[in-house]
């Protein structure tokens, strides 16, 4: 008789399978078989974790929302209280406010300070969070942060560390544009290291791809200046990346219907 004898040692999991989506689940699948045996139960249909209908929303969706949802900066972002949602408005609506006092001030101090509208889904992912997913804390000054951890309000760190980490190809089910192995890569296996990805970006280009993404879609840069807080010269300088063809074309639609088709106006 041939025996094989060999020694039980104790290992850590992460040794084995450093990221649960990636590896441990893709293990798993590949190995139902053996599962199935320990437990002594026929598992015949078994596939890798996947997008369901429901879910419930963390900190991390909610800050991707309001970065992409209202262009706002990272420290308005930061700013907002349980309490500046106000999804029983009869315009859904954030509320960004000037509070140097409790240590989250904005760029601009009180003439930042305004309403943002925010849509039906916005509201639906917001609402899902406060129900089921937002810890039960208050920061140092006794007010409850809409974006909080355990620990209390997220810092500034934690709002980039949550952009690194969500701008990555990989995160989302994209091919990598790299050429890069995700079994390999080190910004895709390492949270900490998710910015040395060279998609990831960092929140102001969020708002920047906000604001274009408004001029394109042919909204008064009045308009785009009083909601995102920053003036009309400023967006020309910084944020305004169409071209002067898309320029000319937008008006020329917005004023083809005043006789003479607009030529005379663009």
């Amino acid at each position: 008789m041939d025996w094989n004898v060999s020694r039980i040692r104790e290992h850590n999991l992460r040794s084995v399978w450093e990221n649960e989506e990636r590896d441990f689940t893709r293990w798993l699948t590949e190995n139902i078989d053996l599962l199935g045996s320990e437990l002594g139960i026929e598992i015949e249909d078994a596939r890798a974790e996947e997008a369901v209908g429901d879910f419930s929303a963390t900190t991390e969706h909610v800050c991707w929302v309001v970065l992409t949802e209202t262009g706002v900066r990272l420290g308005g972002a930061r700013a907002l209280d349980v309490k500046d949602y106000r999804a029983d408005a009869e315009t859904p609506h954030l509320e960004i406010h000037h509070r140097p006092e409790s240590e989250t001030p904005i760029k601009n101090k009180e003439p930042g300070e305004r309403r943002i509208a925010i849509s039906k889904a916005a509201c639906d992912v917001i609402d899902d969070y406060l129900d089921q997913r937002r810890p039960d804390v208050v920061d140092d000054y006794d007010r409850k942060p809409l974006l909080a951890t355990q620990r209390g309000r997220v810092g500034t760190s934690t709002i980039r560390a949550y952009v690194y980490r969500w701008s990555r190809p990989c995160m989302i089910g994209r091919e990598c544009p790299h050429d890069r192995d995700p079994d390999d890569c080190e910004a895709a296996n390492d949270e900490a290291r998710a910015a040395r990805c060279p998609s990831s970006v960092t929140p102001h280009p969020i708002r920047r791809g906000y604001i274009t993404q408004l001029l394109r879609a042919g909204v008064p840069v009045e308009i785009v200046s009083d909601r995102c807080n920053v003036s009309p010269t400023i967006i020309d300088q910084h944020y305004d990346v169409r071209s002067k063809e898309d320029k000319m074309q937008q008006r020329q639609e917005v004023l083809g219907d005043i006789e003479g088709g607009g030529s005379s106006y663009t």
